[in-house]
């Protein structure tokens, strides 16, 4: 499994894009000048394991079994949240899988992971 993601970073005044990718043991940061997916199709072009990621498209073009990143999915929830304040059935929607969410961290915390927990 691998995490990758993306963020801009201002280098002596000029922008460009670092970019991270861990398998939860060891990471590597790359810099590079632009947000284009030449990079990561040349990291990870031939990779067949899971990638975890955000929405962003490039990922999209890789083919091999991915998985959103929770963390994102939320921050991206909540984002839409503020922008369609008076939206109802947005908000119980959300609000609703926070809740799913939120039970099912606190049963993690509880139990852990062990799959007998899961039967």
């Amino acid at each position: 499994m691998v995490h990758a993601d993306e963020t801009y970073a201002s280098l002596k005044g000029k922008r460009g894009y670092v970019w991270v990718f861990t398998n939860m043991h060891d990471v590597a940061y790359l810099y590079c000048e632009s947000r284009e997916g030449e990079l990561v199709k040349k990291l990870l072009g031939k990779y067949k394991g899971v990638l975890v990621s955000d929405f962003y498209a490039v990922y999209n073009s890789l083919d091999c079994p991915q998985q959103k990143c929770l963390i994102h999915l939320v921050r991206d929830l909540n984002g839409v949240m503020l922008d369609n304040p008076y939206d109802n059935e947005l908000q119980h929607i959300v609000r609703n899988f926070g809740q799913i969410l939120k039970t099912i961290v606190e049963d993690v915390d509880r139990y852990g992971l062990k799959k007998h927990f899961f039967a």
